[in-house]
Formats: C-alpha cells, sequence, structure tokens
C-alpha cells in the first residue's frame, strides 16, 4: 500500500494534527522519557500554537496518510547542505507496513530536489527500535547531543547523518 505525504499549511490542519501527535507521542515516548516529560515535550513543542508557528516560519510538515486517512506525520527543515527530518512519526497498529520506508525515500528525494547533501535526524539514545530502523537506512551516529528543554527536562539524543 503506498503512502501519500499531503502538506500541512492551514490553521485546520493543524487542529486536526493534533490528536495524532498526541497519540503517538503517548505511546511511544511514555515508556521511553516518562509521562512528565511527554507532557511537558507536547505542551512545548508539538501543541497547536508551536506548530502553527513552526509552520509559519518554513518548518515543512506533512500528514502521512494511507487510503486517504492519516496514519502518521513528518516534518522537515532545510539548511545549507542537509535537510534536516525534525518528525517522522506512526501509530502504532501502522508500523511495520513498509510506510516509514516510503517516507525516507520521499524525503531523500526532496533533498535532492532542493541541492542537499545530507539528511540529519536526532534520536533518543535510549529508543533503540527507531536507532536500528536509522541505521538500516544507511544513517550513522555523528555524535551525542545533550539539550536542556526546561523544566529539569534534558533530551539525550544520538545525531544521525546520511550522505546522499
Amino acid at each position: 500500500m503506498a503512502v501519500s505525504l499531503d502538506s500541512i499549511t492551514r490553521e485546520e490542519q493543524v487542529a486536526s494534527l493534533i490528536p495524532l501527535v498526541q497519540e503517538i507521542w503517548r505511546e511511544w515516548y511514555t515508556p521511553i522519557i516518562g509521562k512528565e516529560q511527554v507532557d511537558y515535550m507536547l505542551n512545548e513543542f508539538q501543541s497547536y500554537q508551536e506548530i502553527l508557528r513552526q509552520v509559519n516560519d518554513g518548518v515543512a510538515y506533512y500528514f502521512v496518510s494511507v487510503n486517504g486517512q492519516p496514519v502518521g506525520y513528518t516534518a522537515y527543515e532545510l539548511s545549507h547542505d542537509r535537510l534536516f527530518i525534525s518528525k517522522l512519526y506512526l501509530l502504532a497498529n501502522h508500523r511495520g507496513h513498509g510506510y516509514a520506508s516510503q517516507v525516507f525515500k520521499w524525503l531523500e528525494e526532496q533533498a535532492v530536489i532542493k541541492g542537499k547533501k545530507i539528511l540529519e535526524l536526532h534520536v533518543n539514545q535510549d529508543n533503540q527500535q527507531s536507532i536500528e530502523v536509522y541505521e538500516a537506512r544507511g544513517f550513522k551516529n555523528s555524535h551525542e547531543l545533550v539539550s536542556d528543554i526546561g523544566e529539569g527536562f534534558q533530551m539525550v539524543d544520538y545525531v544521525f547523518e546520511k550522505q546522499l
């Protein structure tokens, strides 16, 4: 089954994205970083207002849809030589069907079209399942990144890169 990627640019699209974001983040990240940090990060970084601000600032958000039904989302930003994949999430019952591989292929195509030579993403160091997926797709661990995000929380990530 092929996925479609539908650009999120309007307020009502952002509003319809929020329940998807909350379901995915709570299910995926609570076992990794705990409920308190998930709630904080959703409020600070993935709220309606914050996603709308990001979209207005040029972050490209897309619904990942199957048969016209959103099953996840992705987002990316461009810099001088790279496409930074800031988000790629799927609902639990839509993982393992090759949808993420299709999105990665599309993101690589977008990078090439836009003249970028590197794909970059950040992954929590305890997110072993995602790390294995990224390594299988040809990403290499570049370095560690520890970020204080407020309220005593930290993001302890690896920066992964893939040369195109």
